[in-house]
């Protein structure tokens, strides 16, 4: 096509077209807008005389989910990429990818994205004059994140019992394998205190049987407990 009239037609609607400013207040979040009625009420009649329209020949999902208001109204919450063809009466046309976010508590949401694609769409291609808006007027005050602490819980106080053991007390206890003075060990596993001989890994790895007896008896039974020194490791021997 020589000389396609849809760029014509376009400058000429960028000629006629008045400012659009933002008249419409979102109440929520407090900031104003250019509302879809706003756009549609001033480029409808310019588009008419010059003989364009619009036609979305695509559309893309960009995100979708459902969401849930703070009042639990479930909703949907829809992102979509909108391609728009504006043609002009020789078939001529320009397309504009254009992107629609919109939430909705009922089943306006595909139908809001829509026409924010649309109005956003127009605003590019027309260069829509803003009437002394400047996106510069405004800027965003932004709370640095706070450092996020981690607390470390205390540590348990030992348990103590209602009735603590006794002491131990190696004085006047022997082995009665070797009859070695007997020593104060403390066991892993509950880090209680137990009594043995400090020879008795030798006794383990002999294979000798053994325990913590008092020296007054030892020395009463001498003979026997040195022949009896065959069996296996008693619970004297844990580390």
């Amino acid at each position: 096509m020589d000389n396609p009239k849809i760029f014509e037609a376009i400058n000429k609607i960028m000629t006629d077209l008045e400012p659009i400013s933002k008249s419409r207040k979102n109440e929520q979040q407090g900031y104003m807008f250019r509302g879809v009625d706003d756009v549609m009420n001033a480029i409808a009649p310019l588009m008419t005389k010059y003989g364009v329209f619009p036609s979305i020949v695509d559309t893309q999902d960009i995100y979708k989910d459902e969401v849930v208001s703070a009042k639990g109204t479930r909703g949907y919450h829809y992102v979509r990429r909108y391609t728009i063809r504006f043609y002009a009466t020789d078939g001529s046309f320009v397309d504009v990818k254009s992107d629609g976010e919109a939430i909705d508590y009922g089943d306006k949401a595909s139908n809001k994205a829509a026409s924010v694609a649309y109005r956003e769409a127009i605003l590019k291609t027309f260069v829509v004059p803003f009437k002394g808006d400047d996106i510069e007027n405004s800027d965003h005050e932004i709370v640095p994140e706070k450092p996020i602490v981690k607390s470390i819980p205390p540590k348990p106080l030992a348990q103590t019992s209602a009735n603590p053991q006794p002491k131990l007390s190696h004085e006047g206890m022997v082995c009665s394998s070797c009859g070695t003075g007997a020593v104060i060990g403390r066991r892993k596993s509950d880090n209680a205190e137990f009594l043995s001989c400090p020879k008795w890994k030798g006794h383990r790895d002999n294979g000798e049987r053994f325990e913590v007896i008092s020296k007054e008896t030892y020395e009463k039974n001498k003979e026997f407990f040195e022949m009896s020194g065959d069996g296996e490791d008693v619970r004297a021997g844990e580390e």
